[in-house]
């Protein structure tokens, strides 16, 4: 066995998806090596996302750990999810789709979306939706995997999953016990710091024992017990830029599993989310307590799920934020405890999931490494962020605005990174991206034409083409996609094929 210098005992806090995620992850990366990873389960520390849901890059995840997609799927009771299909109040006519993966062709050295921007500058019709295999299967209710037997002939479906949290929770202890993972089912009855490093030196817990180790990850969720409670690292509010602070939650019986999306719609005072699932359907509403009342936003989801009969609804506070530090002394947080935005198209999963590989990357030789800190708080931190913005850019978009609280919206404060990308984008069509943008450009361009954000220019390079056999082009290339997505299986059959 070899031996990471210094680093002998890695103590995991909390006992949900979150905790069981970084664990898994530093199994299957410590293998061959002798440090151990105990997870301290802290009663009451529940994940309170029904349903988790995750991009196209976080597939990669489960690959790292040794699980099967196929098999990951059945377990779970995922259902594909090909993007965010977003509209108002359910009005179709508001209805469009921000899609996973590539939009249109390869057409030389400039982006597609300069094309698109062209073409609707000289007056022809232009809908990004139209020219992305992934959106028009998903209008469609249909799906297939590029490696699934005979699909070599369709174009590539960027796709991510929704995933029931209880059942991923279970699936990946299991991998993590079988890959050396000890568990622990204590309290926390006090955390004992270095008095002049500020390091936690160990763990007091409820049964009077103690639980020493030389680095310490914070699963904790919103208590933060670690990196907030104990150390103290302080908590960035972004309310200013995503107000939705509060959430009221219920899951129905429902036979959604035929539409491969992950739904949000803009109400009058915030967001109504719904996540399909087999034969159940996870339902959220997100909204600011300035505007609306807890009692207000359980009768609104009572009455957007109709006659489907609800378990227990559920109430739930949860600004958007970030810790000043992720990685502060001998203490990483993930999950809640690090950071949380509104859930609107990425669970928390997802940043934890990136944020436990990067960790398991940069496992330091002693437990004394600031240079590694400093850069995993970048990279976290950058990604992060970019995810806030995102997410703002949902409040951006002007066909919103027929209520008292979208109209301030549009008048809200932006952050200015947000504001540097859409004024670039807007000027010639260009993307300002980082390495650790939480989405591709192609997911940006996407996003930004959704919000009916378009450029005022594109590249000049694109004069030298005719608009006019320009656009019988994007005609072959819509006809192409449709005859396409026609041969692939609805989403239900297509997942009642996987059980089998």
């Amino acid at each position: 066995m070899n031996k990471l210098s210094g680093l002998d005992n890695i103590v995991i806090v909390g006992g949900d998806v979150t905790g069981w995620t970084v664990a898994a992850a530093l199994a299957n990366s410590l293998r061959g090596h002798k440090c151990t990873v105990t997870l301290l389960d802290v009663p009451d520390i529940i994940n309170v996302e029904p349903v988790q849901y995750t991009a196209p890059s976080t597939l990669e995840f489960f690959r790292h750990i040794g699980v099967d997609e196929d098999e990951l799927i059945r377990q779970t009771g995922a259902t594909l999810r090909l993007g965010t299909g977003i509209h108002y109040r359910n009005r179709a006519t508001d209805h469009r789709v921000l899609a996973f993966g590539k939009q249109g062709g390869t057409m030389g050295v400039v982006p597609f979306h300069h094309y698109v921007a062209r073409q609707r500058l000289l007056g022809f019709e232009t809908n990004l939706n139209r020219f992305s295999a992934t959106a028009m299967a998903a209008r469609q209710g249909r799906v297939e995997r590029t490696d699934d037997p005979g699909a070599s002939t369709l174009p590539p479906i960027g796709y991510g999953l929704n995933m029931n949290t209880e059942k991923l929770t279970q699936l990946l202890r299991n991998n993590a016990t079988i890959n050396g993972v000890q568990a622990l089912h204590r309290g926390i009855d006090s955390v004992e710091l270095h008095p002049a490093s500020g390091y936690i030196r160990q763990l007091r817990l409820t049964d009077e024992s103690t639980l020493a180790g030389d680095l310490f990850v914070d699963c904790s969720g919103e208590a933060a017990l670690l990196i907030g409670a104990a150390m103290g690292v302080a908590f960035e509010d972004w309310r200013e830029y995503l107000p939705c602070s509060r959430t009221v939650a219920a899951t129905t019986k429902s036979d959604h599993d035929q539409t491969p999306v992950h739904h949000i719609a803009a109400w009058d005072n915030g967001w109504i989310s719904s996540t399909p699932l087999r034969h159940r359907t996870a339902h959220r509403v997100l909204y600011p307590a300035e505007f609306v009342t807890d009692d207000d936003a359980v009768a609104l989801l009572r009455a957007h799920l109709g006659a489907f009969e609800a378990d227990a609804f559920s109430t739930h506070e949860m600004p958007s934020g970030r810790r000043r530090e992720f990685w502060a002394c001998n203490c990483v947080a993930v999950g809640s405890a690090a950071a949380f935005v509104e859930p609107l198209d990425l669970s928390t999963l997802h940043m934890t999931q990136r944020a436990a590989m990067q960790l398991a990357a940069m496992l330091p030789a002693t437990p004394a490494t600031p240079e590694l800190a400093t850069e995993f708080n970048r990279r976290i931190g950058e990604e992060f962020e970019s995810l806030r913005d995102f997410t703002h850019l949902h409040y951006v978009a002007s066909f919103w605005r027929r209520s008292e609280f979208w109209r301030e919206m549009a008048a809200y404060k932006r952050p200015p990174s947000l504001q540097q990308k859409i004024d670039l984008y807007r000027s010639r069509g260009h993307i300002r991206s980082r390495n650790n943008d939480a989405w591709p450009l192609e997911t940006w361009v996407a996003a930004l034409m959704s919000a009916d954000i378009w450029p005022d220019g594109y590249h000049p390079l694109l004069d030298s083409f005719d608009s006019q056999q320009l656009d019988e082009h994007f005609g072959r290339m819509r006809q192409a996609i449709d005859q396409a997505t026609s041969k692939m299986r609805p989403h239900r059959e297509y997942l009642a094929a996987l059980d089998n």
